[in-house]
Formats: C-alpha cells, sequence, structure tokens
C-alpha cells in the first residue's frame, strides 16, 4: 500500500526544499563548520520524528534529521538539492553541517548501518559532535507492534489531529522477539560506554514523549543551554491500544513471554 503525502506535507516539504536551494546558493559557501552539533541516537519507532519536528521549530537550532537514511525517495531528493546526492561518507556529512551556519547542528542516527556502535560514535564525534541524546523505548514490544503496524498500512507517522486506528498484526516467531529485544538492550549498553567522556542527555519514550513531547523537548533545549521557545505538536500516537487488540496471536505471545525478563511488556 503506498500512500500519497497529505497537501500540509507536501508544503512543508516545499518549503524546506526551498530554504535548502536558497542556503547552498547564498549562505553556505559563507558558512564553516558549526561549534555545537548533537547527535540523537535511537532505534526506529521510538519518537524521534515528532521530537525532531518540534526541535526543527527552534530559530538555534538546525535539525537534519536522519543524515545516514538514503532509503528513502523525498530525502534523496532533498539531499541531491543540497548538493551532497546519495553519498554518505564523512565528507557528505561535513557539507551538510555548513547548513546551520550559526545555529546548533541536530541530526538523528537511526540505528547503526552497517557499523558497530563503538564505530558510529567514533564517526559523529570525528564530525564533530560534542553531545548526544540518547532516545530509548522501554517497551520493545511496542515498539516492534509499531514498527509491523506502520510496515503493514504505509502509515510511518499520524498527525496530532487524528485518531488512531486500531490495525491488529500478527508476531511471528515469539522466541525470536525475544532475542532481539535481548540484542537491543545490550545494543543501548554499548552505546552509553561508547559515549562515556562526552556530555549525554538520556530520555525515554513512555517518560518523556508519549504523555507530553513537549518535555523531550524541554529536557533537549536545557541540555543544550538555550531556553525552549513556544513550539506545536504535530504528531500523535499511532497504537494507542492494548496489546492483546493489536496482536492477533496474542496468546502465543504471552506463553513466549511468560517467565522472561519482558514479561512485564504485556501488561497494558
Amino acid at each position: 500500500m503506498v500512500r500519497l503525502p497529505t497537501p500540509g506535507h507536501l508544503v512543508r516539504y516545499g518549503q524546506r526544499c526551498t530554504a535548502a536551494l536558497y542556503d547552498r546558493v547564498v549562505r553556505v559557501p559563507r558558512c564553516s563548520a558549526p561549534k555545537d552539533v548533537l547527535a540523537i541516537l535511537h532505534l526506529s519507532r521510538s519518537g524521534s520524528t515528532v521530537l525532531g519536528s518540534l526541535l526543527a521549530q527552534h530559530p538555534k537550532l538546525y535539525w537534519d534529521g536522519e543524515v545516514f537514511d538514503r532509503r528513502r525517495p523525498r530525502q534523496q531528493l532533498f539531499r541531491r538539492l543540497q548538493g551532497v546526492g546519495d553519498r554518505q561518507d564523512p565528507e557528505r556529512i561535513a557539507w551538510l553541517m555548513r547548513y546551520a551556519g550559526e545555529r546548533i547542528y541536530v541530526l538523528s542516527a537511526a540505528g547503526f548501518y552497517g557499523r558497530r556502535p563503538e564505530e558510529l560514535i567514533a564517526e559523529l564525534k570525528g564530525l564533530g559532535c560534542n553531545r548526544f541524546v540518547l532516545l530509548r523505548r522501554d517497551n520493545l514490544l511496542r515498539q516492534r507492534l509499531s514498527f509491523l503496524i506502520a510496515d503493514k498500512t504505509a502509515r510511518w507517522h499520524l498527525s496530532s489531529t487524528r485518531p488512531p486506528s486500531l490495525t491488529p498484526v500478527t508476531l511471528e516467531e515469539p522466541s525470536k522477539l525475544l532475542a532481539h529485544m535481548g540484542n537491543a538492550q545490550a545494543l543501548y549498553r554499548q552505546l552509553t560506554d561508547s559515549i562515556a567522556g562526552r556530555p549525554l542527555l538520556e530520555l525515554t519514550y513512555e517518560v518523556d514523549i508519549e504523555v507530553s513531547p513537549s518535555l523531550a523537548y524541554d529536557k533537549v533545549c536545557r541540555f543544550l543551554e538555550i531556553e525552549p521557545l513556544p513550539v506545536k505538536v504535530r504528531y500523535g500516537r499511532m497504537n494507542d491500544y492494548p496489546i492483546s487488540e493489536l496482536v492477533i496471536n496474542y496468546q502465543e505471545v504471552a506463553e513466549a513471554f511468560r517467565g522472561s525478563e519482558f514479561e512485564w511488556m504485556l501488561e497494558e
């Protein structure tokens, strides 16, 4: 299923592309690398999009999204307008950073793109990242369900003005999912260890974004030592339903989770 972008998305995307072209021609040639660079590290479906949409509204921040992601057509077009095409090397990201000008450059890294956690952190440090945010989602079961539902419906984000709709999915091989969750927890620990020595802000989806994304926004602003300004929350929750209603084979999953360290994730 392919969903067409809404008129609002098209307007914002057009404005972003126009600004990118102007910056490329007028501003970037006269700009050097920003003094401050923030990297937000997370796994998919952890609330990074809603957080990034808030940070992008602050005049002292330049939100550049997922700089390593080349999969989405609209993202590829935007990067070509910025003059970097499909390149994924450090020089490409260094060029993108110049678009920030005097603002703080903020990038997102969702996953590791074939790198080990320590390799990703080393590359980001080499690019000048002097602050890090680690955004995690404690309920890894809901995180997986969010991915499956988004993939099934081809709807990855939901406007804050639209109510969520129930879309049940099947969780194949629950035992393998348990192993995957264990690996995810290990990755979080490796990231924390690799960042040691640099300023780090740790956020969780359940505490800082799920109830009110503005909480995460305020914490990031204060972490960067800038005053939070009023912003508009554009995205809402997509799967506000009990897990027993979201999972078609709920009994099978509950049996696999019973007695494990992840059993609590079944709680409604």
